[in-house]
């Protein structure tokens, strides 16, 4: 199970939540959770490491990451970095990722080294790059700079796909 306790993302409520109680529980995860310091601080790694990438605002990031505490600071770290994201289930036919990657344009991919590996062809073959939540963690934690604030209330937040009633993913954003 994952819970969130009233987390509006990034520009409005988590930097208020964080100063005013930063060791208030965020975010649980099964036996885990996350105060909204970590979370603050792990998401703001995220945002940083894929800023200095060429992650801008509008920029469209894959996340295929198993539901968990990595998840949440993973989607809060791609929305501070100012980008949308496009949520990929990792047991998606990989012709159907191919089919999402390819039509939204998405360049860059934060998942894991087991999911990157299992769909290494797809992502390949769209020069897609990866970044790995687990793996590339210390490269993440080693990123230094300050957050660029590039996201306005009106860039895309995020993008998702309908199974679509003809058999083809629609694309739905917002």
């Amino acid at each position: 199970m994952l819970s969130i306790t009233l987390m509006r993302v990034g520009r409005i409520y988590l930097p208020y939540k964080r100063v005013k109680t930063p060791a208030a529980i965020a975010v649980i995860s099964d036996h885990e959770q996350l105060n909204y310091q970590a979370l603050h601080e792990q998401s703001g790694q995220i945002a940083v490491y894929l800023q200095k990438q060429g992650v801008l605002a509008d920029t469209i990031v894959a996340l295929s990451v198993p539901r968990s505490l990595a998840m949440i600071v993973s989607v809060v770290g791609i929305l501070k970095a100012g980008a949308a994201y496009l949520p990929i289930d990792a047991d998606l036919p990989e012709d159907r990722i191919k089919t999402l990657l390819t039509d939204s344009g998405c360049r860059f991919f934060l998942t894991t080294q087991a999911i990157a590996e299992s769909i290494s062809d797809v992502l390949a073959e769209l020069r897609c790059q990866v970044v790995c939540i687990d793996a590339d963690w210390p490269k993440i934690l080693a990123a230094r700079g300050e957050l660029v604030q590039s996201g306005r209330p009106n860039d895309l937040a995020y993008l998702i796909y309908t199974s679509g009633s003809t058999g083809q993913p629609k694309r739905c954003d917002d």
